[in-house]
């Protein structure tokens, strides 16, 4: 049965442990810490919601409450209520309560559509979420059952509906080009960043040729893309790498990938493999590479991945000795060296005990929209979207209240008609025209240790991106 929930904020403590999942979470650093979340959820009657309907603005948060994510959709649903309850507590939005709806989407396409309908019906046209590329593309634009929506890269729902989107974790390069007439904004930086990231860092190692193998679905098919344009042609560099051969698998596949490796090597031995797996495909994988490098006495080449590597089953499972000071990647990251970061990390511990108890971008979609739905002066998902570029750009800093700032103070600004420039905890967010933000901060990786645990993974360095337009 799919529910539709929302957060008591009057009490943060459900006592229930559980360990975050890498996949979402998209921080090394937090990732590993088993938290106690901070929920008590209860069912929301459509009677109430419009008996409140006058009282409050509401804004849709898509969340993936139960499935394989549940545990780290806890944490997206605890950011959003915690935003809500820091911007109530300074005034509200309009004059009025600021209410995120959570619907739970179970990680489902349909999951999605169903929370929409639900939106839609309660007028709600400003959405915060998903956090997926999967959710965002077949759910919210349904091209997993319209594949011409996908040929032409449409997301026709957005723009027919007139909601406005604000997606947390979508990272796949192809939304960049999204035909949504300008309803889909996203607070995570592409991954056209990292892939160009880990492709430049490979050359300035030496290595010139690569194999890579990835996950054919939105995020490691456009992943994969990038990087290849990047290595082949690099801008950065004058040296120019060769992709020997480029292999996709079936998303669900987690074994028996023989086959894979065997073409892998058809074209030449790589110096290196790329490879954009996950948690139990990339074990199976890597077990199954050193097996055929062993049997055709081969040298063992570089291994790279990304954040999606980062798994303790990865640094410590059967293929460990083999990934020990062999493999090394990229991840995103957030700003650490930023002091508004730093005091939102230190706002999280004092509430919860636990810094990974809130999502730092999730946070940060509900104060962004919330700072455009405030500077439009009116529930108008047209004026608004305009808005979410003239807020994020070229004004006065201002920041939400985990960053040091205050919500009162960006109010006041805005009925003063000073143009602000809104700063959150994950950086700059400054939105292009497409709806993407123009910067990313990433950390270059190597695995280091094979104790099964995420500090295995020692960071190398950080490196942040800044591009104008895409």
């Amino acid at each position: 049965m799919r529910s539709e929930f929302s957060v008591d904020d009057s009490d943060y403590i459900a006592n229930q442990s559980c360990e975050m999942n890498p996949k979402r979470m998209k921080n090394p650093k937090a990732i590993s810490i088993v938290l106690v979340l901070t929920l008590v959820l209860f069912m929301c009657s459509s009677d109430n919601d419009k008996g409140r309907a006058g009282d409050t603005v509401k804004i849709g948060g898509l969340v993936p409450l139960t499935g394989v994510d549940a545990a780290w959709g806890g944490v997206v649903a605890t950011s959003f209520k915690y935003a809500q309850k820091e911007i109530n507590e300074q005034g509200g939005l309009l004059g009025k309560d600021l209410e995120v709806v959570i619907c739970d989407y179970s990680e489902d396409p349909e999951g999605v559509r169903l929370c929409l309908k639900k939106f839609i019906s309660q007028g709600i046209k400003f959405v915060v979420g998903p956090d997926g590329s999967e959710a965002l593309l077949s759910g919210v634009c349904s091209w997993d059952v319209d594949p011409k929506l996908a040929e032409e890269k449409k997301c026709n729902f957005v723009s027919e509906n007139k909601i406005v989107v604000i997606a947390t974790w979508p990272t796949s390069p192809v939304i960049s080009e999204l035909d949504d007439a300008g309803h889909v904004f996203r607070v995570c930086p592409s991954d056209e960043f990292q892939a160009a990231v880990l492709a430049e860092y490979i050359l300035s190692e030496g290595i010139t040729s690569v194999s890579v193998i990835y996950r054919d679905d939105w995020d490691g098919r456009e992943f994969a893309k990038i990087f290849k344009k990047v290595f082949e042609n690099s801008p950065e560099s004058s040296t120019k790498g060769t992709v020997l051969s480029f292999v996709p698998y079936e998303q669900d596949k987690t074994e028996n990938f023989r086959s894979e490796i065997e073409k892998l090597y058809e074209n030449g031995d790589p110096e290196a493999i790329f490879l954009y797996t996950f948690n139990e495909d990339g074990v199976n994988f890597l077990a199954e590479l050193r097996t055929f490098l062993d049997e055709k006495r081969k040298t063992y080449p570089k291994l790279f991945g990304c954040d999606c590597n980062q798994y303790p089953e990865i640094s410590g499972g059967p293929a460990a000795e083999f990934v020990r000071d062999r493999m090394e990647g990229t991840t995103i990251s957030p700003p650490y060296d930023d002091p508004d970061y730093q005091v939102f990390r230190q706002k999280i511990m004092e509430k919860f005990g636990d810094d990974g108890a809130v999502d730092y971008i999730s946070y940060d979609a509900v104060c962004v929209i919330a700072a455009a739905i405030e500077s439009a002066g009116e529930y108008d998902p047209e004026k608004v979207k305009a808005k979410l570029i003239d807020v994020t750009n070229s004004g006065e800093k201002v920041k939400p209240p985990s960053a040091g700032g205050s919500w009162r103070d960006i109010v006041d600004k805005i009925k003063k008609g000073v143009d602000i420039d809104y700063k959150g905890v994950s950086g700059d967010v400054d939105f292009l025209q497409n709806g993407d933000v123009k910067s990313g901060t990433y950390v270059i990786w190597r695995i280091e240790d094979t104790k099964g645990d995420y500090s295995d993974f020692k960071e190398i360095k950080s490196v942040k991106v800044v591009k104008e337009s895409f």
